[in-house]
């Protein structure tokens, strides 16, 4: 039986370090080979590179939302790299990695049968959404790792926060986490309710303001200096038209498929997830409170137009507790053999790893020349290296498709193109986007016959883009001067003849 059960055990971390590298390899080839930033990453990095150190420390501009830390790291990063998109991209990349790495430490925190732990691995490593942004230049990838950081810290010393000065420790770390993670105030809000219950019942009262006034304090602080402005920069306009989990039963059904990325069809998937809500709170009430209360709070604050609850990017942190809760299902099954838990393990890993590679086939569903890219936003980059050797006369017309709109801005740096540009807008295609910087506000249609426009279309971005609709304005209403087609798209210099 000793054999048996050390047998598993080496299996068990075998396997573990096979998945946990196999996660870091593909991250690190996403990580290497995205192509040039789109608009949301420029508009940051504008931010970041139009402001010294204080001045990231408010709140940003274009509607930009991003924690503190984050932008202090690159910061820092853009001051030795400049624009590099992979060294700007390092530390997302980092965050996704080590939101993997961290999950062994949970051990049996938890699962009763350890196996679910490699799955949960498994499903972080081939999570669609996960492996995408844990290379774009934003907040998401260090949302999940925090999340889940600051659940194992408090596993780890939840039983150590019984006097005045621990709960003075713990406060002022809870004060100051919004400015790692927007995110993680969630969990951080449901982790203080937790204290405050235990103080009260245990009749210690100093310890509520012990933990308390550091943590209200640092939330003051950081109204101050960036909710308070980020409820005035437009940012709350764009989220408030999003619908929220509450207005439809089929948006959360939704929400949830998406954060697990659609490892099963979105009805079978809710199911799982509600019967892994109901095993938690029986076999495990602290960790259903963890795990649910800030579902519940962040669907409160998507109702009050503070923070959104939809398959968005804003809630991936959310990612990893779907995940837990749907594999709580699979917990319940649970026996005294340690043989047959680990070979029931196996085979539920087997069974979601075949599921979850069906449902992530487009992984690398973007083969350009030699590469394999993940999701092409933006060919901004490779626009302007065509530009720099052609002849830009003033009476050019350079058209800007909407993703690589504000990368533009970014990737000509000091060129004179401001006064040549159109670009594309998301309501009015083929438009213009109204923009901080001076821009033609003209239509493509307004320009008048004997205009010469250029244009770079790639075939391989997402619908929102529509190049099949700009294609055939250009065979419709122009005049092909030039073509040069390379991995990317094709450039294309035409007179417009109607």
């Amino acid at each position: 039986m000793k054999n048996t059960k050390k047998t598993a055990e080496i299996l068990y971390w075998i396997i573990l370090s096979i998945v946990i590298i196999i996660g870091i390899t593909i991250r690190t080839d996403v990580w290497l080979n995205e192509p040039s930033f789109f608009g949301d990453e420029t508009t940051l990095l504008s931010n970041i590179k139009n402001r010294n150190f204080i001045g990231i420390f408010s709140a940003l501009d274009s509607a930009q939302s991003c924690p503190t830390f984050f932008l202090v790291v690159n910061k820092i990063i853009y001051s030795f790299f400049g624009l590099n998109e992979t060294a700007l991209r390092f530390f997302s990349y980092l965050c996704g990695i080590f939101s993997l790495c961290i999950i062994p430490f949970f051990k049996d925190l938890l699962f009763k049968n350890k196996s679910l732990n490699l799955l949960l691995i498994v499903m972080l490593t081939l999570n669609g959404e996960l492996l995408y942004y844990s290379q774009e230049f934003k907040q998401y990838s260090s949302d999940v790792f925090f999340t889940l950081l600051i659940l194992l810290l408090f596993f780890k010393t939840k039983d150590k926060v019984i006097n005045l000065k621990s709960a003075l420790i713990v406060g002022t770390i809870f004060g100051i986490a919004g400015f790692f993670s927007f995110t993680s105030e969630f969990l951080v809000f449901s982790i203080c309710l937790y204290f405050i219950y235990i103080f009260i019942r245990n009749k210690s009262y100093k310890p509520i303001l012990g933990l308390t006034i550091p943590y209200l304090f640092g939330l003051l602080i950081q109204y101050i200096l960036v909710f308070h402005g980020t409820l005035t920069n437009g940012i709350m306009e764009c989220w408030s038209d999003e619908p929220f989990a509450f207005e439809t039963f089929s948006t959360t059904i939704q929400t949830i498929s998406s954060l697990t990325t659609n490892l099963l069809d979105g009805e079978i998937i809710f199911v799982i997830f509600i019967l892994g809500i109901i095993i938690c709170i029986i076999k495990d009430k602290l960790l259903a409170y963890l795990l649910i209360m800030p579902i519940i709070l962040n669907m409160i604050s998507g109702l009050l137009d503070i923070y959104p609850f939809t398959n968005s990017r804003v809630i991936l942190y959310l990612t990893p507790i779907f995940l837990i809760l749907c594999l709580k299902t699979f917990d319940a099954i649970h026996t005294k053999n340690k043989l047959i838990n680990t070979s029931f393990g196996f085979f539920i890993l087997l069974t979601i790893l075949s599921l979850y590679i069906h449902a992530n086939d487009y992984i690398y569903k973007t083969p350009i020349g030699d590469k394999s890219y993940y999701y092409i936003r933006s060919n901004a980059r490779e626009y302007i290296n065509h530009l720099d050797k052609r002849e830009i006369k003033p009476t050019d017309k350079i058209f800007v498709d909407d993703q690589s709109a504000g990368a533009f801005d970014i990737y000509y740096k000091e060129k004179n193109y401001d006064e040549n540009i159109i670009f594309q807008s998301w309501q009015n295609q083929l438009s213009f986007n109204d923009r901080d910087t001076e821009t033609q506000h003209t239509h493509l249609n307004e320009l008048p016959k004997g205009t010469n426009i250029w244009f770079y279309n790639t075939p391989h971005y997402p619908d929102i883009v529509r190049v099949e609709e700009i294609n055939e304005w250009i065979n419709e209403n122009t005049k092909i001067l030039l073509s040069e087609k390379d991995d990317m798209g094709e450039l294309l210099y035409v007179e417009k003849i109607k």
